[in-house]
């Protein structure tokens, strides 16, 4: 089993990648106060964790309750992953300066939390992990598995503040355009897997 839960916490962390979310985390919390930016972090590390912690616990009965397959998950990840690269390639105006009300408006849930960090990929690996290892036994062990990733996550989004001292706004601008091509990639990728899964016929 340890084996298991060192290979579960290796393809969780290259999934979540939380260096890719660090300059869509920057770039939408531009406008954003040093405590806000902090509070988003942190709202979105717990998001993660409550994410893959469900996903642990109840993910195959949710799924088969609401008649919904991973494969249509993936995808629709996939197209939300496709619009945000989008939206950073080709930035909206600037958004007025953030306000006592701005936390109505975070992103750290969506697209921060899902699907950029807890994504349909993760939550599939979750649930399989999850599937092949029933016992409470095993399930506190990936619920352990899925706070060190909160964590890893915390401490990537964290880090970014200074990594925005260093670039400035266009030192930013110019990595998340880059981003947004490696994003926009991930996207479609994660579309055509789950279109892939859900039309076998698209595939041959």
């Amino acid at each position: 089993m340890t084996s298991s839960v060192v290979s579960l916490f290796v393809s969780l962390l290259v999934i979540v990648n939380p260096a890719l979310a660090v300059p869509v985390y920057l770039n939408l919390t531009r406008q954003c106060t040093g405590r806000q930016r902090q509070g988003i972090a942190i709202t979105a590390a717990a998001a993660v964790a409550a994410i893959l912690a469900i996903a642990a616990l109840f993910g195959t009965e949710i799924l088969a309750a609401l008649r919904i397959t991973v494969d249509a998950l993936r995808a629709a990840g996939g197209v939300l992953v496709i619009l945000l690269a989008i939206d950073l390639l080709w930035p909206r105006p600037a958004a007025p300066a953030a306000t006592e009300h701005a936390e109505a408006q975070s992103p750290a849930i969506v697209p921060i939390a899902f699907p950029l960090l807890a994504g349909p990929g993760s939550i599939a690996v979750v649930i399989s992990a999850a599937a092949e290892y029933p016992s409470w036994e095993a399930r506190g062990l990936i619920g352990v598995v899925i706070a060190a990733i909160a964590l890893v996550a915390l401490v990537g989004l964290l880090l970014a503040a200074p990594i925005y001292r260093l670039l400035g706004d266009t030192g930013l601008d110019v990595l998340s355009r880059l981003m947004a091509m490696v994003l926009l990639g991930v996207g479609i990728e994660m579309l055509v897997v789950g279109l892939g899964g859900l039309l076998p016929a698209l595939t041959k």
